[in-house]
C-alpha cells in the first residue's frame, strides 16, 4: 500500500471557467475594486465547483484554491522561459536560435500555461521549416 501521510495532491479542474473568460477582466483591472473583483470570482467558482462535484468528495479535500488571472507581465515571463528552453536544446544540438526581443508577447494574454508553451514551439517548428531546417 502507498503511504500519504506526507504527501500533497494538486488537482486542478476547469469547472467555472467559463466564468473567467466571460466576466470582468480580473488581472487587467485597475484601481481598488480588483481584490472585489476577485472575491466575487473565487465565490462563483467555488459554487460552481460544489455544483460539479459531489459533497462526498469535496469533504474529502483539505482546500479549494482559486489562482488569479495571469496578466501580461506573467504572459511575457512564461513565454520567455520557453523560449530560452528552446534556445538551450537547440544550442546542444549546435544551432543557433535569435530572438527578437521587439516582440512582446501580446499575442499569448488569451493563452493559458500550457497554451503558451505549445503556440512557441509550434511557431519555432514552422519558422524553422521555412528557413528550410528542420
Amino acid at each position: 500500500s502507498i503511504d500519504f501521510r506526507n504527501t500533497i495532491i494538486i488537482m486542478t479542474a476547469n469547472v467555472g471557467a467559463e466564468r473567467i473568460t466571460n466576466g470582468a477582466p480580473l488581472g487587467f483591472s485597475t484601481g481598488s475594486g480588483v481584490n472585489d473583483d476577485y472575491d466575487k470570482l473565487r465565490d462563483s467558482l467555488l459554487e460552481a465547483a460544489r455544483k460539479a462535484f459531489k459533497p462526498e468528495f469535496i469533504n474529502r479535500l483539505d482546500e479549494l484554491v482559486v489562482f488569479r488571472k495571469l496578466g501580461p507581465d506573467e504572459f511575457r515571463k512564461i513565454v520567455r522561459l520557453e523560449l530560452s528552453k528552446l534556445v538551450a536544446r537547440l544550442a546542444d544540438q549546435g544551432r543557433k536560435l535569435e530572438i527578437d526581443e521587439s516582440a512582446d508577447g501580446d499575442e499569448y494574454i488569451f493563452f493559458n500555461g500550457k497554451m503558451i508553451k505549445r503556440s512557441v514551439l509550434l511557431k519555432m517548428k514552422h519558422a524553422a521549416e521555412e528557413s528550410g531546417e528542420k
